[in-house]
């Protein structure tokens, strides 16, 4: 990529590698520069919009009771919320279960032999507790409604991979901050360079 050119308006990027046109400006990029920037793209496909922890999103009604004079008045806000639902009504039931016991009792039953036989044996089987509790359990509630919004993609682009998303000012800054690298022929050019130089200072004296 040898040039950009932008917009002497907007300064956004409207292409590169070529002349600008009326209204455009170019910037000569004289080595290679780092500059990338992260976009949201949207996909045209409508999905349920999620958090930023990948939560699926709703919409909820919060009433909250205003009063004024001698009645009272309900103030509706529709806020965003994960859950899927509100329970509005809970009916209590018992509930029983057992846990287990370090302790054993022993109870005559009925074994089956290797042979097929069956005889009465006095057998050691756990002990259990029996405990009987309650349990709030939901009988009605609201489903609330799927937020729906366009999907969104979000990419990372260099400037040759996308020069468009980039302005001029990005541009010319990460010229400023990006240091050349210089070829290896540069480098031994430079060298043979200050080797005569140093050849000349020393023949001068002589």
């Amino acid at each position: 990529m040898r040039n950009v050119v932008y917009d002497i308006v907007t300064g956004q990027i409207k292409g590169y590698d070529r002349e600008p046109l009326p209204f455009e400006l170019s910037i000569d990029i004289p080595y290679p520069i780092s500059l990338q920037k992260t976009v949201k793209e949207p996909t045209g496909n409508m999905v349920q919009k999620v958090n930023e922890a990948g939560q699926l999103l709703y919409w909820m009604d919060v009433i909250t009771p205003i009063g004024y004079g001698g009645y009272v008045e309900e103030d509706i806000n529709t806020v965003e919320t994960t859950d899927a639902l509100t329970v509005t009504t809970w009916e209590t039931r018992p509930v029983t279960y057992k846990t287990s016991t370090d302790q054993t009792t022993t109870e005559f039953q009925a074994v089956i032999q290797p042979d097929g036989t069956t005889v009465m044996e006095d057998v050691e089987v756990p002990v259990y507790d029996i405990i009987t509790t309650s349990l709030e359990v939901p009988i009605a509630w609201n489903d609330h409604e799927p937020i729906i919004a366009e999907e969104v993609i979000v990419r990372t682009y260099t400037l040759e991979q996308n020069c468009y998303i980039f302005t001029a000012d990005e541009v010319l800054n990460a010229i400023a901050n990006t240091v050349p690298v210089k070829t290896v022929e540069e480098i031994t050019a430079e060298r043979v360079t200050m080797a005569e130089d140093a050849l000349n200072v020393i023949m001068t004296m002589m």
